[in-house]
């Protein structure tokens, strides 16, 4: 990968984990697999007591579809997402139903799940790149920067410089400070634009006014090599 990414992953973003099951019946890192229902409880607001997984899984993916066929795009994409840490769960349908319906977070959450795999599910980088440009369309921020650096580096898409600096455009005015970053970097390297050091040093400055301390440091070395 480019030295432009900084991909922020959504789970991790969120402070969610993957979930694995062990021997034990609990899950990886000896987590008590009672978090998985207190998932449940929390994003589908379905209660469930049984000692077993596979009802709370039952039970909650029922409600979540009746739900989802009332037209709430939200159902299936909370359930939908335990892919990513609901043991044995490779069940997509829910999630891209949420996201078929419009529902940004779930067609970025679809496609983070293309991009790296998960259990059952094959890595997809022409899937991921699809649903993360449909939620960038929506004006998901953070779908806007990956779309970039997608564009970036041909990752699932034809590499198309000018396209990528489009959704970084975007990015930018929509106010992440990593797209402010990477906006320095195209402007530093002459990426797909001609090389301008002064909008590199700007947009480096405005990011690492804002705390970014890689910015910092590129403004630090482009004063070293301009013997500054």
């Amino acid at each position: 990968h480019s030295v432009m990414m900084r991909i922020p992953s959504p789970l991790s973003s969120k402070g969610y984990k993957p979930l694995q099951k062990t021997s034990t019946g609990n899950v990886a890192g000896n987590i008590p697999a009672v978090t998985v229902r207190e998932f449940l409880d929390g994003a589908i607001g379905v209660r469930c007591e049984s000692r077993a997984l596979e009802p709370c899984l039952e039970k909650a993916t029922a409600h979540a579809q009746e739900l989802a066929s009332q037209g709430d795009k939200d159902a299936g994409y909370q359930l939908g997402r335990g892919v990513r840490y609901i043991p044995g769960d490779s069940d997509l349908g829910l999630l891209e139903q949420s996201a078929r319906q419009g529902n940004p977070e779930a067609q970025y959450e679809l496609s983070d799940i293309y991009e790296k795999g998960a259990p059952g599910i094959r890595k997809d980088l022409t899937k991921a790149a699809y649903w993360l440009e449909e939620a960038a369309r929506q004006g998901h921020e953070d779908a806007q920067r990956i779309s970039a650096i997608y564009y970036f580096n041909g990752d699932g898409v034809a590499r198309d410089l000018e396209q990528s600096n489009a959704w970084l455009d975007r990015a930018v005015k929509s106010g992440l400070v990593d797209a402010e970053y990477d906006l320095g970097y195209v402007y530093r390297h002459g990426e797909g634009v001609p090389e301008d050091l002064a909008l590199a040093r700007y947009w480096f400055r405005q990011a690492a006014e804002r705390g970014d301390e890689e910015a910092a440091e590129a403004l630090a070395d482009m004063g070293a090599l301009d013997g500054r």
